[in-house]
């Protein structure tokens, strides 16, 4: 058998063009006794048909296709009957040199706009309003019933004549890409492009030293890993996923498991610390954003899954998270979903050596800085406009409403660049004058930061990025991360992978020798909107029993004076200190332990919380925690007392000794992980029998005047009602670090 060389060639079926793609020469092949699906074999395991053209047909120079099933000698006839390539042919057979055409079929392209946008274009704007402008239902409601605004023909006809569609229409890529036509090579580069096998990291800047010698540092931002912890594995296709109908052949691939997912859409949403916003930046998904790293948001149930260093924790808790609340919104152009799961990864060489010298807390916080600290399992390719303002800057402190303006003048920036006079005409006659002044100066000052795409076009004016910037998301080349959902600690994930099942457990077992109790101090104060004078801070504080038992008193009295009988029978019997004060209330004052209540002026208002943490990390309260609550500076720990009047349970608050002590936890709807520092919040009581009370309540004022004690100030719990919302007391958390704790 001699050596032989085989030249690849491409025919283009959408110009007829042929251009040569690869030579593979061949040390033994034998010629004579070959079909054309023995030459597709050995090209394919020698680089010579990538997975883009391994199903392709076979054809003649000029695009006849030739079956598989014919033998190579019949093909190399039929190359020989062309004019040029008989005589090529022949001159190549004396060398061994032999063609092989491929037929690669054309792609549609859509160089302008549809039929369908066509005519959608041609209708006239809808100039109606759901709702008269001054009505309330305007701004909360959107009706199906629509009335015609009163409008003057002229104001009309000059809102219709600044539409200009030349303006904003953008037209579609000729490089348009579509997925499931991408080779192995190509999907490669967009793998590499955005480092999809790494996992992403949390960045600190060092800021020096604290004054105990520890180390200061601040985060800066999120990124991905420098080191890939993954590589992607091959998988099978079937021949009609990858072939022409007369090839049967069944191969290989490193090409992720994806879906096609190409519709656009709008997000918005509210980040409430640094952590947070810079998530939303690094493209993870609102849900992942709010929760924020700290939070737990990737499934922390465990410091050790989090990989972070006793100051890099420090750098995420506490005030130094703590932003002004950021609106953020983002138009997303996606084209395809990726699913990166344990099925369709396995661990890089080098992670796999790293890992077994993770022997110790050190090597496993240096493992984490390498590979990085959670991996994002689905993950959308495509381009997205990122842009966000300050709730400062919106001049709002509604989330809603921040949504709303932001979205209306996202919009104004993709419509039109007649702004005034088109795309926010209508809601500006819906709104009132100084609305509408506050949307346009929004919609004036909004700009875009580009992901994917041609990044390179944001240093055109706002009006004209948009338009001009989509199309160019369509190639492959220019696909970026625009949203990361279904995060998983790196550590958790690398055990999902067969042979790794035990990391998990290592990596617990390391952090347990760290587990260590901390105290975390914090304040609650009564939320602004609740205090007799908004500009003084009113705090839970302890003061003294006799408040309460006077409270008490006056309640049970009340009720006895609407019974004469009742009244006359106390009387009688000697015991009227019976009637008027529970037995629970009485020991209480007699043993001068205090009741509780919202004070401005009280030094009795730190609380203390201990909790369990794992590698160093710094210790926080989390919301769905059960604590016991301790006041450092009384001796004593909260309680709840349950008293009866009418037949009705009524629990009130105070402090006792430990064994006396009741369980608290803090609430903020369905919302878990730590708390932070300014975080809203409620505060559930469990009795001692260890149901459920209620939130702290002014519990024995009545639901309505002249029920319970009109002016009690004492603090209890009151199940969650909306008759019971003006007695309900809505906290705000603040921390206190342990320097500034009274004792």
């Amino acid at each position: 058998m001699a050596a032989i060389r085989l030249d690849v060639n491409l025919f283009n079926a959408k110009d007829d063009t042929v251009k040569r793609t690869n030579c593979v020469p061949l040390k033994e092949f034998d010629i004579s006794s070959k079909k054309l699906s023995d030459v597709r074999s050995v090209l394919i395991e020698n680089g010579g048909l990538d997975a883009s053209k391994v199903g392709c047909s076979f054809c003649s120079p000029s695009g006849a296709l030739v079956n598989d099933a014919s033998s190579f000698s019949d093909y190399v006839d039929i190359l020989s009957e062309g004019g040029e390539d008989k005589e090529e042919g022949d001159g190549k057979k004396k060398k061994n040199i032999y063609n092989v055409y491929v037929y690669l079929k054309s792609k549609k392209t859509t160089t302008g706009l549809s039929d369908e946008a066509k005519e959608t274009l041609k209708k006239e704007l809808n100039l109606k309003l759901s709702v008269s402008p001054h009505h309330t239902a305007y701004l909360y409601t959107q009706l199906t019933i629509q009335d015609k605004p009163e409008l003057l023909k002229t104001s009309l006809d000059q809102l219709t004549s600044s539409f200009n569609k030349a303006d904003w229409v953008a037209e579609a890529s000729e490089d348009a890409t579509n997925p499931a036509d991408m080779s192995e090579k190509e999907w490669n580069i967009v793998i590499r492009n955005n480092s999809l096998t790494s996992a992403s990291r949390l960045v600190f800047s060092n800021l020096g030293r604290a004054s105990d010698g520890s180390k200061k540092l601040k985060f800066r931002r999120i990124e991905r890993a420098p080191y890939s912890a993954f590589v992607l594995k091959p998988r099978k296709f079937q021949p009609h996923e990858i072939s022409d109908s007369e090839v049967k052949i069944e191969q290989q691939f490193h090409i992720p498991r994806f879906v096609v997912a190409d519709d656009s859409y709008v997000d918005t949403f509210e980040t409430k610390s640094s952590v947070a916003t810079a998530m939303a930046r690094s493209s993870f998904s609102s849900i992942e954003a709010e929760a924020s790293i700290e939070g737990g948001a990737f499934g922390f149930s465990a410091a050790v899954s989090a990989g972070f260093s006793s100051s890099e924790s420090n750098a995420l808790s506490k005030q130094s998270t703590a932003e002004s609340s950021v609106m953020n919104i983002t138009y997303n152009f996606p084209r395809v979903v990726l699913h990166l799961d344990e099925y369709s990864l396995a661990l890089s060489d080098e992670c796999s050596q790293d890992l077994v010298r993770v022997n110790d807390v050190n090597s496993l916080l240096a493992f984490h800085h390498k590979y990085g600290h959670f991996f994002a399992t689905r993950v959308e390719l495509g381009g997205r406009l990122f842009s966000s303002e300050k709730f400062s800057t919106l001049g709002t402190s509604s989330e809603s409403e921040a949504t709303k303006q932001m979205k209306i003048s996202a919009s104004a920036s993709f419509s039109s660049k007649f702004v005034s006079g088109s795309a926010s005409y209508s809601q500006e006659n819906g709104q009132s004058a100084q609305d509408s002044d506050a949307r346009r100066s929004m919609q004036g000052s909004m700009s875009w930061q580009a992901q994917g795409g041609d990044t390179l076009l944001c240093n055109k004016q706002v009006i004209l990025l948009p338009p001009a910037w989509c199309p160019t998301v369509a190639p492959f080349q220019n696909w970026r991360v625009i949203k990361q959902e279904d995060v998983i600690p790196l550590g958790d994930f690398i055990g999902r992978i067969p042979g790794y099942e035990d990391i998990p457990d290592k990596f617990n077992q390391l952090a347990e020798i760290t587990r260590r109790k901390e105290t975390v101090s914090f304040r609650l104060g009564l939320d602004a909107w609740q205090r007799a004078d908004q500009k003084k801070p009113e705090y839970l504080s302890l003061h003294h029993a006799w408040r309460l038992r006077q409270e008490v008193t006056q309640l049970y009295t009340k009720e006895l004076a609407k019974d004469p009988f009742a009244t006359y029978k106390a009387l009688q019997s000697g015991h009227w200190a019976n009637y008027q004060i529970p037995s629970l209330i009485q020991e209480l004052y007699d043993n001068g332990h205090p009741g509780l209540a919202f004070e401005d002026n009280s030094n009795d208002t730190v609380y203390d919380i201990e909790v369990e943490t794992l590698m160093n990390q710094a210790p926080a309260l989390q919301f769905g925690v059960r604590y016991h609550i301790f006041n450092r500076k009384s001796g004593l720990w909260l309680r709840a007392i349950p008293i009866y009047h009418n037949g009705k349970e009524i629990t009130v608050l105070a402090a006792g000794p430990k064994h006396e002590a009741t369980l608290f936890e803090f609430r903020d709807q369905e919302r878990e992980g730590p708390l932070r520092n300014g975080d809203k919040c409620c505060l559930l009581v469990y009795g001692p029998d260890g149901k459920q009370k209620g939130i702290i309540a002014l519990s024995l004022r009545g639901q309505n005047p002249g029920e319970g004690v009109d002016d009690a100030k004492s603090i209890g719990a009151l199940p969650y009602s909306v008759p019971n919302e003006g007695r309900i007391r809505f906290t705000v958390l603040e921390m206190v670090d342990q320097a500034d704790v009274p004792t």
